[in-house]
């Protein structure tokens, strides 16, 4: 028997082979099932609807998502750990691990042997369906395929980007499927063998193999959340299309791979690096590996202090962000529910790791673990780092970005360079910096329940959150954002947006549009349910123009306090190199806007777009789950009204009559009635200045 086996050098390798076709079988008939014959049932179908024109269309217009379906990713991972579980299972079973090392062929050679199996089981469906997929479109005709990008577009928004939609080369389109799909079944296949030197029990194996894979973004986010928790200050957006490739799992699943499709590289050759290091630490392991440990739920006593502390802490800021959902506005909660979860969540490890309920036995490890979070915890919240009081120099400074200040809700898309604004924004900081007890308070109180009457329509409350990210001459970036009363800090924010610099920065998508990529503008009056759609060149081009005079003289009240109304909504549409629709830029349009107003009045529409208060009898205005009614008749006031209205049916405006009263909120409606008699149902504007303004006119009847 031993002369046998030492005559063939790959019988491990055949034999695991040998033994597990039948479930690569299976995998090549579920990828078929998934993908050539849905491709070929999606492209016939496609074939018929065309007709004669298909062999103009078919290489220039085809369009299929289906080769990255997460439904056909989520087989194939459940392939590759299975492969993981089973050609290594001999390791988890104390007679089969006795057995197999006492074969004549030395550990690394088993090894090798067999993760090749694996790896050749695995792979050798993915490549007889990759050839059946472009067989597929062969036959069909297809040589190229239009492959969406929505995320495509020039992030410094200089035009539009007519390449929203790739022309792909199918040879190039499954050069892509094969290396992703190959790439990460081979990472998660390693990475389940990996997890497999560390611990003797399947099961376990299997649910470290899908916590491990998901754990680098989960660690990321629970810690990046409980700093926000807190360090006052730390910024709270997450970049996804960074962020997501900590998971390889998320990544895979995520339906949008086609948008990354050949634009980032760098996060599967992180994967490639990754793989070759799990594959040569798991060598290095299992080389070290005691036969003794198969049964056990970890492998040796160092794997098991890593899998108690790493669960502990885990538990501990999942245990913390819990409580503090369940009461914002309470940093006892955060507190009880870093004690909660570090204690249930090193237990439940220590239990798991040594098999014993008899956990206090081990407690001083509770103690150790206890005591160096705990000084950690102090360190962030006394902020010995200097996070909180850090604002940089103004010579270290090269560019600030700063977000916040208008209300279309649009990033600033160009830096503040300027040394005037770099200043202010410095100054602005170290005064939200100095008032951080009440700018806190205020953000509690945002979580807190409106107590009966806390709101006056007389004394309006602006909030507003400022992103403030310094790039400083090394490159760094150093990036705070802050929830603050507008109001608290007017002086600050004032004479920054009344800039010219900043107002570029602001609508700088307005400045950098191409306007021949523009193809409609659309004016949506949204108060009265009027629009009005711009086709003609020349139009298009001459209201740009008023637009680009009108954002540089736009007031602080109207982009920023919302004391000046929104008179319409601006859409500018573009098309796709495919002939779709999307809307490339939305722009308030507002009082202060004198420029475009004149545009509209020269080119008649106007009176489109808006109702003439010579035309309107009166405004009956009411307030909800109240008695109170007022008839607006003062035309001044009616225009008024009219800008701050919004259109509903008649249904809704009957039923707020039945609606009871609300001390935390105070809500305004009515109908507008024309001198033709027809009666116009309408909703006021919430925001606390047109409550005002209404309130007043209440006052005044």
């Amino acid at each position: 028997m031993t002369s046998g086996i030492s005559s063939s050098k790959w019988v491990v390798f055949k034999s695991a082979v040998k033994r597990f076709k039948w479930l690569g079988i299976l995998y090549a008939v579920a990828l078929f099932l998934e993908l050539p014959l849905v491709l070929w049932m999606e492209l016939n179908r496609e074939k018929s609807i065309q007709g004669n024109l298909w062999a103009e269309v078919a290489g220039k217009s085809f369009q299929s998502q289906i080769l990255f379906h997460p439904v056909a990713h989520l087989t194939s991972i459940a392939v590759a750990v299975i492969f993981g579980l089973i050609l290594f299972y001999y390791l988890q079973n104390e007679r089969a691990s006795t057995f197999f090392h006492s074969l004549p062929i030395k550990r690394w050679s088993l090894y090798w042997q067999n993760l090749l199996a694996g790896l050749t089981l695995i792979w050798l469906p993915i490549l007889i369906n990759g050839l059946l997929l472009y067989g597929v479109m062969a036959v069909f005709g297809v040589t190229e395929v239009q492959w969406p990008n929505h995320y495509a577009y020039d992030p410094l928004m200089e035009t539009v980007d007519a390449n929203l939609a790739n022309a792909v080369s199918v040879g190039k389109l499954f050069a892509f499927w094969l290396f992703l799909n190959l790439l990460m079944t081979g990472l998660f296949y390693i990475f389940t063998v990996f997890v497999g030197m560390l611990t003797g029990n399947v099961l376990l194996q299997g649910a470290l193999t899908f916590i491990g894979l998901i754990l680098p973004l989960g660690l990321y986010l629970l810690i990046k959340f409980n700093l926000w928790k807190l360090l006052y200050g730390f910024p709270r957006d997450i970049d996804e299309s960074t962020v997501l490739w900590l998971s390889p799992l998320v990544r895979y699943l995520d339906y949008q791979n086609y948008q990354l499709l050949f634009k980032s590289q760098a996060g599967y050759i992180w994967y490639v690096v990754a793989a070759v290091l799990f594959c040569l630490i798991s060598l290095f392991l299992y080389r070290k590996r005691h036969v003794e440990a198969a049964g056990e739920t970890l492998a040796a006593g160092w794997i098991r202090r890593v899998f108690i502390y790493g669960v502990a802490t885990c538990a501990t800021l999942t245990g913390g962000l819990y409580f503090s959902a369940l009461n914002e506005s309470s940093t006892g909660a955060l507190y009880l529910g870093y004690f909660i979860g570090g204690v249930l969540g090193y237990i439940i490890a220590d239990m798991i790791a040594y098999k014993s309920f008899h956990f206090y036995r081990r407690w001083k490890g509770m103690v150790v673990f206890g005591a160096v979070f705990i000084v950690l915890l102090a360190s962030v919240k006394l902020d010995l780092y200097g996070y909180q009081k850090y604002v940089p120099e103004q010579d270290e400074v090269k560019e600030v970005f700063f977000n916040g200040l208008n209300r279309d809700s649009v990033p600033a898309v160009e830096s503040l360079k300027g040394q005037d604004n770099i200043r202010r924004v410095r100054e602005l900081h170290r005064q939200i910096i100095k008032l951080e007890k009440e700018n806190r308070n205020l953000e509690k109180s945002l979580n807190r329940p409106i107590p009966d009457g806390a709101f006056r329509p007389e004394e309006p409350r602006r909030v507003m959150t400022a992103d403030i990210t310094y790039v400083l001459d090394s490159g760094r970036k150093v990036k705070r954002t802050y929830m603050i009363d507008m109001d608290r800090y007017r002086e600050f924010l004032y004479p920054i947006f009344n800039s010219e610099e900043t107002k570029r920065s602001i609508y700088g998508r307005l400045f950098k549009t191409d306007v021949k990529k523009i193809d409609e503008l659309n004016i949506s009056n949204y108060h009265l349910g009027k629009s009005v759609r711009i086709y003609k060149r020349a139009e298009i081009d001459e209201a740009l123009a008023a637009l680009k005079k009108d954002v540089l003289n736009v007031s602080y009240e109207a982009a920023v306090e919302n004391k000046r109304p929104t008179l319409a909504m601006l859409e500018f549409i573009a098309k796709t190199s495919w002939e779709s629709k999307y809307v490339y830029y939305n722009l308030n349009y507002y009082e202060d806007f004198k420029n475009f107003t004149a545009f509209l009045e020269k080119h008649g529409y106007m009176e489109e777009l808006f109702l003439n208060p010579e035309d309107v009898s009166e405004i009956i205005v009411k307030k909800a789950g109240s008695a109170e009614t007022v008839a607006v008749k003062d035309k001044q006031k009616i225009k008024v009204l009219l800008n701050w209205c919004n259109l509903e049916d008649e249904r809704a405006y009957l039923m707020r009559q039945q609606q009871p009263v609300n001390k935390g909120m105070v809500e305004y409606y009515g109908k507008i009635v024309t001198k033709k008699g027809s009666p116009i149902f309408v909703v006021f504007d919430s925001s606390p200045y047109a409550q005002q303004l209404i309130f007043k006119m209440m006052q005044e009847k």
